[in-house]
């Protein structure tokens, strides 16, 4: 049994560090083993409610300006602190969701989903478009996704923390972006048999999480040598699940039912969007993905 073990390790390994052969206009990269352990998933909260006041705050008089800082200080310390508490008790329930997952979820390990993503890489993206003048040799690619699942189970939504590395470096990336992408409501009346459903990754749920991890890769890879956008940033509204998003975003990509953007804060999204009769690629049909 500890054999078996250890070559699967070892098989998991080497896939997750494929080299990829460069094209002509193009170099190898390597994905950076992942950190051991499962797959992490969380359920999707809303915190913007941690830390409301629960009335005002009376600070002591005559102590001075010495004392009433020292107030300041320890109230702002009381308030950080009780925001946290709130914070942890909030996504612990929100967690919850999770639990029809817990067993298909347990043994899902960041290797196996790093593997079937690499496998699901479409063809042009298994090359690093670097300039002419990019230094040559191996590049590295390190990825660190984290999954959330909406409380109505119907949308799971990808944030995965992207670094290129160039030959030689693995502190300071020469790229680096936060790729966030929401995937297409699945519209189901039972979303739990929906996403444990078997599919050839095991369940749909793996399958799913595969392919926003190959997805992201993707749009990380063509970003990282994209020229600076000059469009304005706009409102955009997206389906999350059941519910109405908005987000202040620069569009950048037109892609099949969807939208790839940059955020206020700079990262990507890809957000799921409804067609409108002229704006998708031609050849949707046989490219569209969910």
């Amino acid at each position: 049994m500890i054999i078996v073990r250890l070559r699967r390790k070892a098989a998991l390994f080497a896939l997750c560090c494929i080299a990829w052969a460069p094209g002509a206009n193009a170099q190898a990269w390597r994905l950076r083993p992942p950190a051991e352990g499962p797959v992490v998933y969380r359920g999707v909260v809303n915190f913007d409610a941690a830390g409301a006041p629960h009335g005002s705050m009376l600070y002591p008089g005559g102590a001075g300006a010495g004392g009433l800082l020292v107030a300041i200080i320890a109230h702002g310390m009381i308030v950080e602190s009780t925001k946290a508490a709130q914070k942890q008790k909030m996504q612990e329930e929100a967690d919850r969701i999770l639990l029809p997952f817990q067993e298909q979820l347990a043994t899902f390990r960041s290797a196996e989903l790093l593997q079937l993503a690499l496998q699901r890489l479409q063809p042009g993206s298994d090359r690093l478009p670097l300039p002419p003048h990019a230094t040559a040799g191996e590049w590295t690619l390190a990825a660190q996704p984290v999954f959330g699942l909406t409380q109505d189970r119907q949308a799971l939504i990808l944030d995965n923390a992207i670094a290129i590395f160039p030959p030689g470096e693995t502190e300071k990336p020469a790229y680096s972006v936060v790729v966030r992408v929401v995937s297409s409501p699945r519209e189901s009346q039972d979303p739990v048999a929906a996403w444990s459903a078997p599919a050839e990754s095991g369940t749909v749920l793996k399958e799913e999480s595969a392919q926003l991890v190959a997805h992201s890769l993707a749009l990380a890879l063509r970003d990282s040598v994209r020229p600076v956008a000059e469009g304005g940033f706009r409102t955009l509204r997206y389906r999350q699940g059941t519910a109405e998003k908005m987000e202040r975003a620069q569009p950048l990509e037109v892609l099949c039912r969807r939208v790839v953007v940059r955020n206020l804060r700079g990262w990507l999204m890809s957000l799921p969007q409804t067609p409108d009769g002229g704006s998708e690629p031609a050849n949707c049909e046989a490219t569209a993905w969910r």
